[in-house]
């Protein structure tokens, strides 16, 4: 298990397997090569290791959560069946609610847009539940207003910084930077600035139709010349501005910096 969460599952996986070798083979040593093979990517193997696990222990959380998941992986028929058998061990589990709405998703049921929208009225503070719920619901087709989930948790925690960013995210994300800067501008005053208030409002500013102003803002927050930030926003804008050259030179710094980041919204 120490070598799995140092990174080294290919050591884990041979340790599990002297384990198994030496008698064992309980629900505990199934799971745990169910969550390595996962690491290595052999999703099948994990989906029998987790399934082992089960046939001894029906009721394992760590088994069922982790077949869950494995279901999701390999696009089984149903994945959502192993989402609602691990609720039932571990009821309200923000990341098995997650799971369970994007699983019904996959399955083309929109009951998981009305189970996130319950969870996150009841969790205002929950921001890997509005933003999935944000992104479910533009991608499902809704109008402008797919974000407005945000509204009545903004109302009750209308100082909550990370709550502010992450809708302005969502925002963007769904291709929506007028609105997201106009929120940004509405909250100002009341969440006070800093350096990445200002980097985001520089980046709607640019993807809302004004990359002149937005390349002006950018060269008011000073600091590091080679902040990641920093030069993937230039990057975007002069993406925006028409000149390709100076984004592929934004973007290589960038990739050199973050050598596995793949762009961002």
């Amino acid at each position: 298990l120490l070598l799995q969460r140092l990174g080294r599952p290919a050591e884990a996986l041979a340790d599990l397997g002297a384990c198994q070798s030496g008698g064992a083979a309980g629900p505990k040593l199934h799971s745990a090569r169910g969550s390595v093979l996962v690491a290595l990517g052999r999703v099948d193997e994990a989906a029998a290791a987790y399934d082992a696990a089960l046939a001894l222990a029906p009721t394992r959380i760590v088994a069922l959560h982790g077949r869950a998941r494995v279901a999701m992986e390999r696009g089984e028929a149903g994945a959502s069946g192993w989402y609602r058998r691990a609720l039932e061990q571990k009821p309200g589990d923000a990341d098995l609610l997650l799971g369970l709405a994007e699983a019904l998703e996959a399955e083309g049921d929109g009951a998981g847009l009305v189970l996130l929208r319950e969870a996150v009225a009841q969790r205002p503070d929950w921001l890997t539940g509005h933003e999935v719920l944000a992104r479910m619901r533009s991608e499902a087709g809704e109008p402008d207003d797919f974000a407005d989930h945000y509204r009545a948790s903004l109302a009750a925690r209308p100082d909550d910084r990370a709550l502010n960013f992450s809708y302005w995210q969502s925002l963007a994300r769904g291709e929506q930077h007028g609105e997201a800067l106009r929120a940004l501008e509405a909250a100002r005053a009341r969440i006070g600035e800093d350096r990445n208030l200002r980097l985001m409002e520089a980046i709607f500013t640019s993807e809302s139709g004004d990359p002149e102003r937005g390349l002006a803002l950018l060269d008011r927050l000073g600091g590091d010349g080679n902040d990641v930030s920093v030069q993937f926003a230039r990057g975007r804008i002069a993406l925006r501005a028409g000149d390709a050259a100076q984004a592929g030179a934004m973007f290589e710094g960038v990739t050199a910096a973050e050598p596995t980041g793949v762009g961002g919204s």
